[in-house]
């Protein structure tokens, strides 16, 4: 049936979108039981190297690779079984979570950067 299909492209976008939302206020999952034995110096740095790496994900999966899939979707005109409609705007949610998780990973790391400033300059 078409509601199977479209219940699993909507997880799809609910996911990625609210992954994208999460990476914005800075509260997802996460293991910080290292980062909590650290000193405040090496929390920050780890920090700033999580960011990083989680903009360079953003980047080439998300964005590039992501990109790549809708294009490639949408040049062989490949459609759902049920829906009948074209899987690049099923996979479009890839670069726009991409482009979101990297704004919202390069603001919390300049708001990190800005606290961080601020607390050393006391």
């Amino acid at each position: 049936m078409f509601t199977d299909e479209l219940a699993g492209f909507l997880l799809i976008w609910v996911g990625l979108l609210g992954a994208a939302y999460v990476a914005g206020l800075n509260d997802h999952l996460a293991i910080d039981i290292l980062l909590q034995r650290l000193q405040p110096e090496k929390q920050f740095r780890l920090q700033l190297f999580i960011f990083a790496v989680v903009f360079i994900f953003a980047i080439f999966v998300l964005i590039v690779g992501g990109s790549w899939l809708v294009y490639t979707r949408f040049y062989l005109n490949a459609t759902s079984a049920s829906l009948q409609i074209n899987l690049g705007y099923v996979y479009l949610v890839l670069p726009i979570s991409g482009v979101l998780t990297a704004y919202y990973t390069v603001d919390n790391a300049i708001k990190l950067i800005h606290t961080h400033n601020q607390t050393t300059e006391k």
